[in-house]
């Protein structure tokens, strides 16, 4: 697992590019970059603090069989309760977010590569929870 903090630390080579664009496309919103403009300026400063709001991980393969010991849970990726999942076709990767407290979370970026068949089908429950809960059917139209 690769825990990111910075813009700068999505970049990481042993992530597949297509993993490295949700990653900085999700730390730009958690840093408030909504365009080009703020990103190339040199004087833009966000208030987003990892240490007090949360972290983006990354889960490399094989981490969903192991305790999320270095975050300090104890349990699996798959005993996690999200607030929220959901999926991106282009990555083909799970966006689950876990709030921890009213000011701190965890946003896990879970390439479907990485997991195993029982965690997919635990993340794709959640992701229809998720759905059902915004108005959308199972198959993603509206209701």
């Amino acid at each position: 697992m690769i825990s990111v903090s910075s813009l700068a630390a999505c970049d990481n080579p042993m992530i597949p590019d297509r993993h490295q664009c949700l990653l900085r496309l999700t730390m730009m919103n958690l840093m408030g970059i909504s365009g080009i403009a703020e990103l190339q300026d040199p004087n833009y400063c966000s208030a987003y603090n990892a240490e007090t709001e949360g972290y983006l991980v990354y889960i490399q393969p094989r981490d969903d069989q192991h305790p999320l010991t270095e975050l300090s849970f104890t349990c699996l990726l798959s005993e996690l309760d999200f607030d929220g999942v959901l999926f991106c076709e282009y990555s083909q990767c799970f966006s689950a977010v876990l709030v921890t407290n009213n000011s701190f979370a965890y946003q896990f970026i879970v390439p479907v590569e990485h997991i195993s068949a029982s965690t997919q089908a635990y993340l794709l429950k959640h992701v229809e929870i998720t759905s059902l809960g915004s108005g959308l059917n199972s198959e993603g139209s509206s209701v």
